[in-house]
């Protein structure tokens, strides 16, 4: 919601604990955190063709069903069939840091920035994202 609110302009950041069936479509291109159940993802639609859509994946999976009802739900395209693009980003090390790149992810998109050549401090990141929510500003 903070990245929202620091974006107001760009379309999609919708509440990621919103269920995909109540999700209003966005009207333009968007990034977007997910919770797959297990894990968060960023999905965006920025800088892609019409029908694509860009996975920031900390563990490279394959997009889960849950992140593509969600992201097709949001989705306003005509055409028959949506592209999935795993992105290659920096790999989390462990397994519970996922919500801090899906955020850093979505971030760095709002700030015009591309997350696959970005290089992330994990170590610093929960601290960082403490002092984010403090000072009200991503």
């Amino acid at each position: 919601m903070l990245l929202k609110k620091n974006f107001p302009v760009i379309d999609g950041l919708v509440d990621p604990a919103v269920n995909s069936s109540l999700v209003v479509p966005a009207t333009s291109e968007f990034p977007q955190v997910v919770n797959t159940g297990s894990h968060w993802v960023c999905l965006s639609t920025m800088s892609t063709t019409p029908g694509m859509v860009k996975i920031f994946h900390s563990l490279y999976h394959k997009p889960s069903s849950v992140a593509v009802e969600y992201t097709c739900c949001m989705l306003m395209y005509p055409g028959d069939t949506v592209t999935f693009m795993n992105e290659k980003v920096q790999r989390q090390g462990g397994g519970n840091d996922c919500g801090l790149f899906a955020l850093a992810f979505a971030t760095d998109i709002c700030h015009g920035l591309d997350p696959a050549i970005q290089r992330y401090d994990q170590g610093s990141m929960r601290q960082h994202y403490v002092d984010s929510l403090e000072n009200g500003t991503m």
